[in-house]
């Protein structure tokens, strides 16, 4: 005899504060049904109706739900999942629990400067190749290695006076620098981990000072 539905040993399962940067295939919460029934009508098959929008998955037979994608709490904060547990003989009676899984915000996280924007104030006609001012980013994760880089809105102006290296962040004077062509710059780094998430940005003010002044007046 079949007749009694499977039983989840909670009607709400609450998943709070999953990370944002949990990677694919990271366990998010097992859910768990029984039956009363003996025999296949006591095994029971577990399904995600609906709420997982590709990001989460279940193990048909032991009720572990993992994420098959990356998050993104920029997207979306939290997930309400319907999910089954069907026993395995006709007439396979079938119970219900949701699974409500939230984010943790990370963005602001992700990848830190040392500082929240860097100025530099240098002498026009600088020697190609001196350095100008070096920006330093840090991954909370410290997985992988940071790369920079100038945002796409900088300049070209800009870019044919400075270059930044990619691995050390050191910002360096490629151009002539004339102060007659311009006497602030403003340049946007881009601190890249590589991960999933908005890649974090940092400004860099550079003000260039005429050589033959004696008093300088700092501005923005």
């Amino acid at each position: 005899m079949n007749d009694e539905a499977p039983v989840f040993t909670q009607q709400q399962y609450n998943r709070l504060g999953l990370r944002e940067t949990a990677g694919i295939g990271t366990s998010v919460i097992v859910v768990r049904a029984t039956d009363k029934d003996t025999g296949d009508g006591g095994l029971v098959n577990y399904r995600i109706l609906s709420g997982a929008e590709g990001k989460f998955e279940i193990d048909e037979s032991t009720g572990l739900i993992v994420t098959v994608d990356y998050l993104d709490y920029e997207t979306k904060t939290s997930y309400l999942m319907n999910v089954s547990a069907t026993d395995g003989a006709p007439p396979f009676n079938q119970g219900f629990c949701s699974v409500y899984v939230t984010l943790l915000n990370e963005l602001d996280e992700a990848v830190q400067f040392s500082n929240a924007s860097y100025e530099a104030v240098i002498m026009e006609n600088l020697a190609l190749g001196t350095e100008i001012v070096r920006v330093q980013a840090y991954d909370i994760d410290n997985l992988n290695q940071i790369t920079y880089r100038f945002d796409a809105y900088t300049s070209a102006q800009a870019k044919a006076l400075f270059k930044i290296d990619a691995i050390t962040g050191v910002i360096t004077v490629k151009g002539l620098v004339d102060r007659e062509k311009g006497d602030f710059y403003t340049l946007t780094v881009v601190a890249d981990d590589g991960g999933p998430k908005v890649d974090s940005t940092v400004k860099v003010y550079i003000t260039v000072l005429d050589e033959n002044l004696e008093h300088h007046h700092h501005h923005h």
